[in-house]
């Protein structure tokens, strides 16, 4: 689940980045018509006596930064290599629960245990942090950020 997360991020910012220079100056050199205008929509679907009209929303948010120093996880141990992070989140989870969609800027990896933890500067997160970010309605971590290879890439790639 949580590589799904992290391939998702990277589809999604490769297609807003995918459109090319020369449909831009197109567009520049022949521009279209410009789109009417939402209210004039609507009155030319009355016009037309259709009874219906669909609208759509979607709520998009974003939260940050994740960064777990050491007193962090250390409040969230409950027993040798295990930790939970629920607590740490109580207060806000009816707020992030809001959104239609989610994400948070993951500012410290969670490499887990296995790369040894740390905080302060070299930050590695034990990997609970991603199911109660989850839980508490995150969709998608964002990990690009100047925390990403604190402990070397093998804290990236262990999800």
């Amino acid at each position: 689940m949580k590589k799904i997360i992290f391939l998702c991020f990277i589809l999604i910012s490769l297609i807003a980045c995918s459109s090319s220079f020369e449909d831009k100056e197109k567009s520049l050199a022949n521009p279209e018509p410009k789109v009417a205008s939402f209210l004039e929509k609507r009155e030319e679907v009355a016009e037309r006596n259709m009874d219906f009209q669909y609208v759509t929303t979607i709520t998009v948010g974003a939260i940050g930064d994740i960064l777990i120093h050491d007193r962090v996880y250390d409040r969230a141990k409950v027993e040798e290599g295990k930790y939970d992070f629920s607590p740490s989140f109580q207060e806000v989870a009816e707020l992030l629960h809001g959104p239609d969609f989610l994400m948070a800027n993951m500012e410290s990896m969670p490499g887990g245990v296995e790369l040894g933890l740390s905080g302060f500067p070299a930050f590695n997160s034990p990997h609970e942090i991603v199911t109660a970010l989850q839980d508490v309605g995150v969709h998608m971590l964002i990990g690009a950020n100047n925390h990403t290879i604190d402990r070397g890439l093998r804290a990236v790639t262990v999800l």
